[in-house]
């Protein structure tokens, strides 16, 4: 995974270059933060990955933008999500528990994106006990609100899934 720095850099020459020649760097917007994030986000294969350690400012920037653009914050965490869920099914043929610390909710300080995915779909009842979070979660939400699949990067996240479920349930893994 990138480091924040390297993502504003990479976001400031964008912009910049968008500008044309002569432009200034203008402040890193949290839509751009959150889409380099989740764009460049990339979970270990090799072992079960966990979302866990992500930047303040990421997880502030998505905070912000579900008040601000609720579709492109839930756009955004939806493409993590379903990359995390693939990486589990590539490293180990199954879903995982996707918070990172034990416990009976949600920890919004452990698991910030999680908390904010939740705050938007609504999919656990914060008030309740919450026995296990798949990592499979995210993709059954995408499934069941197909817009999201007009995103061609959660569309070819969501293809390779599909082949992926194909052949662990043909045994061919």
């Amino acid at each position: 995974m990138q480091s924040i720095d390297q993502m504003r850099l990479l976001i400031g020459s964008v912009f910049a270059l968008g500008m044309g020649s002569g432009a200034c760097f203008g402040q890193v917007t949290d839509l751009m933060l959150v889409k380099a994030f989740a764009e460049n986000y990339a979970p270990n294969r090799d072992s079960p990955a966990q979302l866990e350690n992500v930047p303040a400012e990421v997880a502030r920037a998505f905070e912000n933008l579900r008040n601000s653009d609720p579709s492109s914050c839930e756009k955004y965490l939806a493409l993590v999500f379903v990359k995390l869920y693939r990486s589990h099914l590539e490293c180990c043929n199954q879903s995982y528990e996707l918070r990172t610390k034990p416990s009976s909710g949600i920890d919004k300080t452990a698991d910030p994106l999680l908390f904010v995915f939740n705050s938007i779909t609504k999919m656990f009842d914060a008030s309740k006990t919450i026995e296990f979070i798949s990592s499979e979660m995210p993709y059954e939400w995408v499934k069941v609100h197909s817009y999201l699949l007009n995103d061609p990067s959660i569309k070819k996240e969501v293809s390779i899934i599909k082949m992926k479920q194909a052949e662990i349930l043909k045994g061919k893994i």
